[in-house]
């Protein structure tokens, strides 16, 4: 069986702003349409299975820092 995975990032606001159930995938920090969010605080969940059936919920702060 393959890992299961779910990585949610939420806005300031408790917004859904990006889900993906990639584990190889992350967030650029751009919105559905492409748009880069502004420089702030996103919160993240990340939660599943690894390939060893370990189960895994970690939750924290993402700083976006836009160049």
């Amino acid at each position: 069986d393959p890992a299961q995975f779910e990585l949610i990032i939420f806005n300031r606001w408790g917004e859904k702003v990006h889900i993906s159930t990639d584990p190889l995938k992350g967030w650029n920090g751009k919105n559905q349409e492409g748009v880069p969010f502004n420089n702030g605080v996103f919160y993240y969940i990340a939660k599943g299975n690894t390939w060893q059936g370990n189960e895994f919920d970690i939750k924290g702060t993402i700083t976006l820092i836009n160049q």
